[in-house]
């Protein structure tokens, strides 16, 4: 794989932390995590899209015509999605109680931007589910099921689309989850393995953001392994933290993608939260002079 390319789908990590990482050890991803990387951190879409054929030159022939064939079923599953049709809406899920009905995939999309302006939260991606509109006597699994298409969107731009169809287009059938059983090459296959720099230690705080996009304050509970994508943490306004129930702690751990965990700094802490840190540090048996 080319260096320039190397580097430029590393940029697409959120983590700074973990680009540095990557930088001080002259860590180099092979192929098929780089496709991974691609398909998890790019913004949208379309840069997803031009990402990859940019790279593929690089790809093994394998790989070259895996590549060839997502970029083909992503083409298909938009077309799908963005195709009008007689009595379909297009669902806006913020929460599970709130909604907001489009007539056309256009302005779900564009509202996802205007949406996120207006509530500072302009991290936030969402699911847009295109529904048909049916009186109960008309439902039937077939409707229903011919109306799954979905997608995500963020800031007004498309960031993934899939279809309930295995439609006309060539890429595998979704996985079944039988990876122990299944001979085919697939992205999705032990993707929890990808490597990465190790940049955690246990105590270390961390922050990273929500799927509201809310910013989350942890102590990482053990050093991230070189095979696996995600921390091992616990947010400190957890109750278990806030009420030093310590060894409790397991039940409020969470596993953010270490694409997006950030180092911080123990000076972002409010008292209360710094002093509960510290406190859990102790628990651990680790400094308390951080």
């Amino acid at each position: 794989m080319n260096k320039e390319i190397h580097d430029k789908i590393v940029a697409l990590i959120p983590s700074n932390t973990l680009k540095n990482a990557i930088k001080e050890s002259e860590f180099v991803f092979p192929e098929l995590d780089l496709f991974r990387i691609i398909l998890r951190c790019a913004p949208s879409l379309e840069e997803r899209t031009a990402l990859l054929k940019e790279a593929k030159g690089g790809f093994s022939p394998q790989l070259c015509e895996y590549t060839d064939e997502y970029i083909e079923y992503q083409k298909g599953c938009l077309e799908l999605f963005m195709k009008p049709e007689a009595n379909y809406v297009y669902s806006v899920v913020v929460l599970s109680s709130e909604r907001y009905l489009f007539k056309t995939a256009k302005e779900a999309i564009e509202f996802t931007s205007y949406y996120s302006k207006t509530y500072d939260a302009s991290t936030v991606a969402f699911h847009i589910e295109k529904t048909p509109i049916l009186c109960l006597s008309e439902v039937n699994e077939d409707v229903l099921v011919a109306g799954n298409h979905n997608c995500t969107a963020k800031n007004g731009k498309v960031v993934e689309v899939s279809s309930a169809y295995d439609c006309d287009y060539k890429f595998p059938k979704k996985c079944d989850g039988n990876c122990f059983d299944c001979e085919r090459f697939c992205h999705i296959k032990y993707e929890d393995e990808v490597k990465i720099p190790v940049f955690l230690k246990k105590g270390d705080l961390i922050k990273y953001e929500d799927n509201v996009g809310r910013i989350v304050y942890a102590i990482s509970l053990g050093e991230n392994e070189n095979d696996t994508i995600t921390a091992y943490c616990v947010p400190l306004d957890s109750a278990e933290v806030v009420y030093h129930a310590f060894e409790d702690s397991f039940y409020a751990h969470r596993h953010p993608e270490l694409y997006t965990v950030e180092k911080a700094e123990i000076e972002e802490l409010d008292e209360k939260m710094r002093e509960d840190y510290l406190a859990f540090r102790k628990y651990l048996k680790l400094s308390t002079d951080v």
